[in-house]
Parts: structure tokens; sequence; C-alpha cells
């Protein structure tokens, strides 16, 4: 009996070392992963893109078949910013133009079969208050992106085409935010906002 109790009491620290092993490992693998997601950009629902604008309700006049609405709408909500449906509800008024898309050879190989393509997107908007008077002239954002282009995998090139619009939209809508972002005004100043109107700036961006 004695014997047994001896036995017992020494497997006890060691269970109590495995279970703390395994707890530590465990939290480590945690701690890695959230490191591993921070570093891929990852955010959570709801942080993406910075903190809430306060700007009163915004109404969006743009063709209802535009994706960069839905797009922008979206990001609009994510950062606390309502979306009205008429035009007599909101304070402000953003109206977007269409997106533009544009595809460029960037390159040929010796033979002349094409190499790289080279992407453009475009994106026109402008902001003006209920009465008309300008908040932000009218500006294009403008993205350019390239990717190699293989003509025996013509599906392939495709989608990433594709993605690679959509990843420029993204980007896109995020620098209207910015924009947007410029003209958030104060809890005291919200009665009367006094937005600032800005000169027509074109922007662009380059892959690295």
């Amino acid at each position: 009996m004695a014997l047994t109790s001896l036995q017992n009491f020494g497997r006890r620290p060691r269970q109590l070392n495995m279970l703390f092993i395994a707890r530590f490992i465990a939290l480590l693998l945690l701690c890695l992963s959230l490191l591993l997601l921070s570093g891929c950009g990852f955010k959570l629902r709801g942080a993406a893109g910075g903190g809430a604008l306060n700007l009163p309700a915004i109404f969006i006049q743009a063709d209802e078949f535009n994706p960069a609405l839905v797009a922008l709408r979206q990001r609009l909500g994510q950062r606390g910013v309502g979306t009205v449906n008429e035009s007599a509800a909101a304070r402000l008024i953003l109206t977007l133009g269409n997106e533009t898309r544009q595809r460029k050879v960037l390159s040929v190989s010796t033979a002349g079969k094409i190499q790289e393509y080279q992407l453009r997107y475009s994106l026109q908007f402008s902001l003006h208050d209920v009465d008309g008077a300008p908040r932000l002239a009218s500006q294009t954002v403008s993205l350019t992106r390239s990717y190699a282009y293989d003509d025996l995998d013509v599906m392939a090139k495709s989608e990433e085409q594709e993605a690679l619009y959509r990843s420029m939209r993204q980007e896109a809508v995020q620098r209207i935010i910015r924009r947007l972002q410029s003209l958030s005004v104060s809890p005291v100043q919200e009665q009367e906002p006094s937005l600032q109107s800005s000169p027509d700036v074109q922007s662009s961006t380059q892959p690295e």
C-alpha cells in the first residue's frame, strides 16, 4: 500500500509538468498564429481601415450596376458612416463615376508573343453638400498593376486579371475613404460642418 502511494505521488508531478508543457505549447502556437495573421494584414471585422468617421449621412449618386458602389457602401458602413437612398435625406452627396479599365501590352518575346500586360484602373468621384457647394473637387484615383501572360493558360490568366481589378477597386475605394477622412468633423462642429474643398488631384500607384 505504501509503495503504491509513493508511486502515485511520483506520477503526479510528472503529469502536472506534462499538462503545463502542453498548455504552454498551445499558448505559444496561438501567439504565433496571431503574429502571422497580423503580418498578413488580417484585421478583425469592423477594425479595417481605421476608426469611425464623424461624417453626416451620405447619398452616393452612381450607376446602380457600378461594382465600386457596393464596395464603397460597405467600407463606409465599416467606418460608421450611414448611406441613404434619397438625396433629400442626406447632408452630403458623393458622385461616383463608372470605373474605367484599360489593358496594354507591357512586353513581348523575341518571337513576338505577349509576355506581360499592364492593367490600369480609374475611378472618378466628387463630393458636395445638399446646397451644391463643393466639398471635394472632382478627382480621379488611378492605379496600375502588371502580370505575366501565358497564352497556354488563358483561363487562369483571365482569372488573375479579374483578381487584380478587384484588388485595385478595393484600394481605390480605400483612397476615397482617406479623402473623406480629411473632412471628418468633430461632434462640436457636426451641426455646421465647415468642410474644405480640395484641388483636383490624380493619384496612381505602380507595383513594387
